[in-house]
């Protein structure tokens, strides 16, 4: 048995363990009687702003490309982000759509592929950047639940660390002048291996350094897309009786995010559902109307997932052959 069987076997008995602990921690039929009496207008609602993440993850990307001198229209950015949201349902983690972004950017932008792909892997970093950010803000506002039970609350405070922490280098690396930035990149290209992918690390360091404005529009892009997502779980919740703040929700719902990003199950079954049982105390609301909430946001993610897949049927790129070149820059 070679790994990628062996790999998804492991996700598959995960996700049937996963199940049967969520069938024996709640009742299906109050689930089904829930959701089926769930608000279709906040539902609608919510459908609505699922859409809003992909396509700012697009204009995200699109100006970070800018920033390097690789134009590609937002338009197809989104396209190729919406794809990604296809795989991903199938591929566990980050892999399905970093490994979607990767291929298509070959044809977008044959002739700066290596950084383009760096543009994907520093695009990465600011929403993962951006999830601890908004988690350092949130926290303290539902601090009295979330310290109630100590792995929470030691978890709640190693995002609030890193947030902080995160908080300090944005401070760092927007508020210095670029030459001692530049210098930075200079000693790091310096000290580290010489590589092919290492220089184009650094080359696109350099032109980012210059177009600090552009990579502070993506942060806050994706701060907001961030809160979007929370509002998609807020709205979630809210139409199977999960009446809780926008900012509580924020409170832990990147924590959830983040560990969504871990290769063990498909769609996000099991962890998701897990942490929100967690997050949200019984003595609030009842199990059962969690997990409707959790099944809803499944929902949603397969409805976008299934628009991406169209658009992978119908969007077929053409090689992009005047892309600016990299003296440009």
């Amino acid at each position: 048995m070679n790994r990628k069987v062996l790999f998804t076997t492991l996700k598959l008995a995960f996700l049937v363990l996963a199940l049967w602990w969520l069938s024996r921690k709640v009742d299906l039929h109050g689930v089904l009687g829930i959701l089926a009496k769930a608000d279709s207008s906040v539902l609608i609602a919510a459908l609505l702003l699922s859409a809003c993440p992909i396509i700012i993850a697009g204009c995200r990307w699109f100006f970070l490309l800018n920033a390097i001198g690789i134009e590609i229209s937002v338009g197809s950015l989104i396209s190729v982000v919406y794809v990604g949201q296809f795989f991903t349902l199938f591929v566990p983690g980050l892999a399905g759509d970093d490994v979607t972004r990767g291929l298509y950017i070959s044809r977008l932008a044959p002739k700066r592929i290596r950084e383009a792909l760096t543009t994907v892997v520093i695009d990465r970093g600011i929403g993962m950047s951006s999830l601890f950010l908004l988690a350092m803000v949130a926290i303290p506002s539902n601090w009295a639940v979330l310290s109630a039970e100590s792995n929470i609350r030691w978890a709640c405070s190693a995002f609030f660390g890193l947030g902080l922490v995160i908080f300090l280098g944005c401070l760092v690396f927007f508020g210095l002048p670029h030459r001692p930035l530049e210098s930075l990149i200079d000693w790091v290209r310096t000290r580290v291996p010489q590589s092919r992918t290492i220089q184009d690390v650094c080359a696109v360091a350099s032109a980012l350094v210059l177009k600090r404005r552009a990579v502070l529009w993506c942060l806050l892009a994706a701060i907001f897309t961030q809160a979007l997502i929370c509002g998609m779980f807020w709205l979630s919740g809210r139409a199977v009786g999960v009446e809780m703040s926008l900012l509580a929700w924020m409170s832990f719902v990147p924590l959830i995010l983040v560990s969504n990003l871990l290769p063990i199950t498909f769609a996000g079954i099991g962890v998701r559902d897990y942490l929100l049982l967690l997050f949200i105390p019984a003595t609030q609301f009842s199990p059962d109307r969690v997990l409707a909430s959790s099944v809803l946001l499944l929902a949603l993610g397969i409805i976008n997932a299934l628009c991406g897949g169209l658009i992978y049927v119908l969007y077929r790129p053409a090689v992009k052959a005047d892309v600016v070149s990299a003296e440009a820059v």
